[in-house]
């Protein structure tokens, strides 16, 4: 259902986590008067609007050849901050791309987070960017941070690829859908 302006909130003052209830239940962290669960997997821009104070962390994807079991421990410290968002970063020219997307559908399908992706397309096909969106929209990673990244060594911004700057990512992301 759509949030109205007029509808008023409880916050959820506690966090949890997997070890404390021995499930993998979800955080759910706004709830209606009524008791309706409202869904964490909510626009960023929505929260924004809100027009309330807001807390994000950002995360670095390690490196591929490192193993994400730190990254895990640090997902679980930050959630009991009960940020409103946790944004994932993109590696330079796309190097932890993967990473990126297994990080943010574990932010929000294990600790109930929105989790913002970033995206970055210089020196990315056409092809390449496509499939990452479908990829992301398959896991309901519904808030992307589009940018144009960093040029690679031994290239300049004219070099002929698909995408030399954000806004054309964002327009390949809106022939996407929402």
């Amino acid at each position: 259902k759509p949030l109205l302006k007029n509808q008023v909130f409880i916050p959820i003052l506690f966090c949890y986590n997997k070890d404390t209830l021995g499930t993998s239940q979800r955080l759910w962290r706004w709830f209606h008067l009524s008791g309706e669960r409202i869904c964490f997997r909510m626009k960023i821009i929505d929260l924004l609007n809100q027009n309330k104070i807001t807390l994000s962390c950002e995360i670095f994807p390690p490196k591929p050849d490192v193993s994400l079991d730190h990254i895990h421990a640090v997902i679980q410290g930050i959630s009991t901050l009960c940020p409103d968002f946790i944004s994932v970063t993109y590696g330079a020219g796309g190097s932890t791309s993967k990473r990126t997307l297994e990080i943010a559908q574990e932010v929000q399908e294990e600790h109930g987070i929105p989790a913002l992706a970033h995206l970055t397309c210089v020196a990315s096909s056409r092809i390449q960017i496509d499939h990452t969106l479908r990829t992301l929209q398959e896991h309901n990673i519904k808030n992307v941070l589009a940018l144009r990244g960093d040029i690679p060594e031994g290239h300049t911004p004219t070099s002929p690829w698909d995408f030399q700057y954000a806004y054309q990512l964002i327009e390949e992301m809106k022939t996407h859908g929402d």
